[in-house]
């Protein structure tokens, strides 16, 4: 059993937070070969973390380039215990809370980085470790497919909603939500090559939330992160 990474929008974590979407599709294909039914995925979403700019060693400050800096994490990476000071991107963090009691605004922490403060930056999915992921689930369906064979109920499974998704949309339910999902997949894929229109290979990716996920519901767990990290 082996633990993968897997990126998602903000709008997608919300679906699978409401317990809306338990499939995703992907490709290239490749990237996913060695996946197997019962290995378990953690989502990668937009999140921040506290830290701050410093220059690289051997140069003095303050630099004109930001390449002359890099950025230092205050918290661990691999520690389980630092997710609580860890704020998620969807849930659209407006203050910042320092161990000291010290709360700062969105505005405030942006002004902190401009000079050169701790502040808590926003990361990209990219680059969540596992241990900062809300979002376990087990992998209970792989199979490879052309993405126009996509049915009705896999669209439910990526997490149409047919009472809030599209309600002006003309045409009979299966066809808002094929053109849902079609929009939906161009918005993501289609600058990478992947276009609808071209209907690709995909890997249908099915799985299920895992217990300590299953009810958790869109709540900063961020807090509490130490005053002065040098």
């Amino acid at each position: 059993m082996t633990d993968h990474g897997l990126m998602m929008t903000g709008d997608n974590v919300l679906r699978i937070l409401r317990d809306l979407k338990t499939m995703t599709r992907r490709c290239p294909v490749n990237r996913y070969k060695n996946w197997k039914v019962g290995d378990r995925i953690y989502i990668k979403e937009t999140y921040y973390e506290p830290g701050f700019w410093k220059l690289h060693a051997g140069l003095e400050g303050p630099g004109e380039d930001p390449k002359d800096y890099k950025w230092v994490s205050c918290i661990s990476r691999t520690r389980p215990e630092e997710k609580k000071m860890v704020y998620y991107g969807i849930d659209n963090p407006t203050s910042f809370k320092f161990l000291d009691g010290q709360v700062v605004s969105l505005l405030e922490n942006k002004s902190r980085a401009e000079k050169g403060m701790q502040y808590w930056r926003k990361m990209s999915s990219m680059f969540m470790p596992a241990v900062f992921a809300r979002i376990r689930a087990e992998i209970t369906e792989l199979r490879e497919e052309p993405l126009q064979s996509i049915t009705y109920e896999d669209i439910l499974a990526e997490g149409f909603n047919v009472r809030t998704d599209m309600p002006t949309a003309e045409g009979t339910t299966g066809e808002v939500a094929r053109l849902w999902y079609r929009q939906l997949w161009d918005s993501l894929n289609k600058t990478r090559g992947f276009a609808w229109v071209d209907n690709p290979v995909v890997k249908v990716i099915g799985y299920k939330l895992l217990p300590a996920t299953a009810g958790l519901t869109r709540s900063n767990s961020g807090a509490n992160a130490p005053s002065n990290c040098e």
